[in-house]
């Protein structure tokens, strides 16, 4: 999601696993917390991205929304475990119909951006969704206001 959103949480991830590569527990458990930063911090960037393509009627629809819900599943236990349920019980393909607008992704976008903390210290603001085009409008089509970055080194 780096390319989309013009983060580098991949490049984060692999700098944390490179600096505890030869370290103790006490230091290799401190490196996790920073690659499970990275984790939640790109699938809630995919979480999104799905969400408001699977919306464009051009595009594989039930592809893009099995894709978002794919992601999401991949971090989900890294989740603050409200924001997690709340994406469960409206993302999943299994359990809801497909959406006839952006209820579902502004639903989630909402819950994100009410979040502080998504997960191990990532906030909304650190994610720089209006940077992927087709989630750019992101706050006034779905009425919400990003935080801004938080102060931990999370953002991309």
């Amino acid at each position: 999601r780096d390319g989309n959103f013009k983060t580098e949480f991949k490049q984060k991830a692999c700098d944390h696993m490179k600096a505890g590569q030869n370290q103790d527990k006490a230091k290799k458990n401190e490196e996790l917390e920073g690659i499970a930063a990275s984790l939640v911090a790109t699938f809630s960037q995919a979480v999104l991205k799905y969400a408001v393509e699977m919306l464009d009627s051009s595009a594989n629809q039930d592809s893009k929304w099995g894709e978002g819900y794919a992601y999401f599943r991949c971090a989900a236990g890294l989740m603050d475990k409200d924001l997690a349920m709340h994406i469960e019980e409206n993302l999943s393909p299994l359990t809801n119909e497909f959406p006839t607008d952006n209820s579902m992704l502004c639903g989630i976008a909402q819950k994100m951006a009410d979040t502080p903390d998504l997960g191990y210290g990532v906030g909304m603001g650190d994610l720089n969704i209006p940077e992927f085009a087709a989630l750019a409008n992101i706050e006034s089509e779905c009425s919400i206001t990003i935080p801004p970055p938080t102060d931990e080194d999370t953002s991309g």
